[in-house]
Parts: structure tokens; sequence; C-alpha cells
């Protein structure tokens, strides 16, 4: 009798393992876990491309390269947060990224994700205006028609 009583009590068990969730995704819908897949962005050279896996990559700067940009923009729906610019060691390629409180993927659905530099920091959620100097045959002129926006669905 004992002997039955332990055998079933390791039948139930191990049924009870083979039917437990082994993923915390949905399986009835596209949703991802809620914070776990924060948004990074790779960006490397003229082309776009974006899952929630691989970060999307874009454009650099009109020099080609990210020296002195130290923080973008970057909006999903209907918000904006500063992310910080981690520039590679040739300052060609950069990692968007934000330690606290960043955007989160949240499902495997397209979303549209827009970045620019440079912001206002009065108020970071409007992409500025566009301005270029006609004349950017001063240093200053070339540097201040410098502006970077991104935006990708992914």
């Amino acid at each position: 009798m004992k002997r039955a009583t332990i055998h079933t009590s390791a039948a139930i068990a191990l049924l009870l393992g083979l039917a437990a969730c082994t993923r915390d995704e949905l399986a009835d819908d596209n949703r991802l876990p809620e914070g776990e897949y924060p948004v990074v962005i790779r960006a490397t050279g003229l082309s776009v491309e974006a899952t929630p896996q691989a970060a999307p990559s874009t454009r650099a700067t009109v020099d080609g390269d990210w020296q002195g940009v130290t923080s973008v923009a970057l909006k999903t729906g209907d918000a904006v947060k500063e992310y910080t610019v981690t520039a590679s060691t040739d300052f060609k390629s950069a990692t968007l990224s934000r330690e606290n409180d960043p955007h989160y993927w949240t499902s495997r659905d397209p979303i549209t994700v827009s970045a620019w530099w440079p912001f206002d920091n009065a108020d970071i959620t409007q992409m500025p205006a566009v301005k270029v100097a006609e004349d950017q045959s001063k240093l200053a002129d070339f540097q201040n028609s410098d502006f970077i926006s991104a935006e990708n669905q992914t």
C-alpha cells in the first residue's frame, strides 16, 4: 500500500512537472513579458533595420561620426525619453540606450520608433524644426545646421 502511494505521488509530481509552463510569453497573442526587453538602438551606417532582438540600425551624423553627440531623444508611441549615446572607438557607430526607465518592447507587433538630435532640453517631447543655414561656409553655420532624425516602423 505504501509503495502504491509513493508511485502515485511520483506520477502526479511528474505530470505536474511536464504540464508546467516554461515560458512567460502569452501563447494567444504577440505580447511580450513586461519589463524584459528594453529598447536599445545600434546606429551603424546608412541602412535601417530593426527587430526586437537586434536593435535598429540607422544613419549617423552629417560628418559620418558620433563625435560630440552624448544623448538623443527617442520616441515610441507618445512617450519621449532621453537616451545616452555610447560611440564606438572610431565614432562611426553608436549604441543608444537608457539605464533607468527605458522604453520596452511590449509586443511583437510593429511600432514606430523616432529619434532626433539635437533636442530642446526645455521640451524634449517635440522634434525641433530643421533649420539649415543656406550659407554653410562658416564652421558655426555648418555645425548649427547639423540635425539627425530617424524614424522606422519596427
